[in-house]
């Protein structure tokens, strides 16, 4: 099984290619867990992946871990970079990778369609407090379902009133798609 990680501040799952070279000089990968596979010693960064759905490769930030590499979906660490956003820049995508950013949701669609993931969000409070959750069979499904999150069993310390866990399977929305 396929790991994706999530941080509240920072969302991680697996992605493939080496951070910042031409991705005609990079031989492309699938996810991050297979770019740490193939080079134990990889270290985190952006990387170029390529799913078999998604034909052109994209980039990513790897979180090379030592359980494996892991996707970066979210990384949210203040307010330097407003989430406030419409709707079609969720679907695609903003911010830095090596930064606050979201990797687009449409990309993580593909990415998640394509194996078993495990999602992995990981909290820090104001007073550097951890905790973690983590979900078996995480998925999203696409546009067409508004992007629906599906996740599985949970485990961690974050609790069961963590957020996803109140709203599996309900489609995304952003404030500016549903009017507020």
């Amino acid at each position: 099984m396929r790991r994706l990680v999530g941080l509240i501040c920072m969302f991680l799952f697996n992605v493939a290619g080496r951070a910042e070279r031409p991705e005609w000089l990079v031989p492309q990968r699938t996810d991050c867990s297979q770019i740490k596979d193939l080079d134990p010693e990889a270290r985190s960064g952006v990387y170029w992946i390529q799913t078999s759905i998604v034909k052109p490769p994209f980039k990513v930030f790897c979180e090379m871990q030592p359980d494996g590499g892991w996707t970066v979906l979210q990384r949210r660490s203040g307010g330097a970079l407003s989430f406030d956003r419409p709707w079609g820049a969720y679907k695609m995508g903003f911010g830095k990778y090596t930064e606050d950013h979201l990797l687009g949701l449409a990309m993580v669609s593909c990415l998640t369609a394509t194996k078993t993931w495990t999602l992995r969000v990981d909290l820090l409070d104001h007073n550097d407090v951890a905790a973690f959750a983590e979900y078996k069979n995480f998925w999203l499904g696409g546009e067409e379902t508004a992007f629906k999150l599906h996740v599985g069993e949970y485990s961690g310390d974050a609790g069961t009133q963590c957020f996803l866990v109140m709203n599996t399977f309900i489609p995304f929305t952003s404030l500016l798609l549903v009017g507020l």
